[in-house]
């Protein structure tokens, strides 16, 4: 069984992943707000036990890194590295704004995933959405009017899109597609399998070295004195 685990933003989630039939054994996403380090332990347990497991089920887990906020991403990561570690198991880092490619795999679209990365300003990256992915642009942070730009073939624009956001996309041509409110929900689902294909090729992680992916460094306030 692989565990797959996302904090990346308000919106949390975890999957069990049967890796023998290669089926979603349990999915939960839900509203965490800022209580990630709160809530995530708790889901995780209840999940196991929900299907009469317990952590020796494990056999990988799988977590997104980011984009996202520091302090979702540094607890999704850190439970997953510490989970890892204490288990023997090993590990797979998965790139945030991916999953929602993967939701697109099959259509041929270009898909670019938009999260709020504060300051006004959008975290995104660029998929081909054919048989399998290709990654068209790096992770990167760019203003909407630099996004919203009407594109020459179908795009999806896809992820955590505010009413705003929705209001310019809904200006462009046809061939802006925008993702409602349920396809653009961020699946752990698809973390998981995405991992899964990683663990099938061998493509583990180095459980010390793998690190958050953040897009700009974190805001750290110096101590009073």
């Amino acid at each position: 069984m692989l565990i797959a685990i996302d904090t990346s933003t308000a919106v949390a989630g975890i999957c069990l992943y049967d890796l023998d039939r290669s089926a979603v054994l349990d999915e939960h996403v839900w509203q965490t707000g800022i209580c990630h380090a709160e809530q995530l332990m708790p889901q995780v347990d209840a999940a196991l036990r929900l299907h009469g497991m317990d952590p020796a089920a494990l056999r990988a887990v799988a977590v997104a890194l980011g984009p996202g906020t520091f302090n979702g991403v540094r607890v999704g990561v850190t439970t997953a590295k510490l989970l890892a570690r204490a288990r023997g198991l090993p590990i797979l880092g998965i790139d945030t704004l991916e999953p929602y490619a993967a939701a697109a795999r099959g259509s041929g679209w270009l898909v670019r995933p938009l999260l709020n990365a504060a300051r006004g300003e959008i975290a995104t990256a660029l998929w081909r959405a054919g048989a399998v992915l290709s990654r068209l642009e790096d992770d990167r942070i760019a203003p909407p009017d630099e996004l919203f730009v009407e594109p020459d073939e179908p795009m999806l624009f896809t992820g955590e899109l505010t009413e705003e956001w929705r209001a310019a996309l809904a200006r462009l041509g046809p061939h802006a597609l925008i993702a409602t409110p349920a396809q653009a929900t961020r699946r752990p689902a698809l973390v998981a399998q995405l991992a899964a294909e990683r663990l099938q090729r061998g493509e583990v992680d180095d459980v010390v070295a793998l690190a958050p992916i953040y897009l700009r460094p974190p805001h750290i306030t110096a101590p009073r004195r």
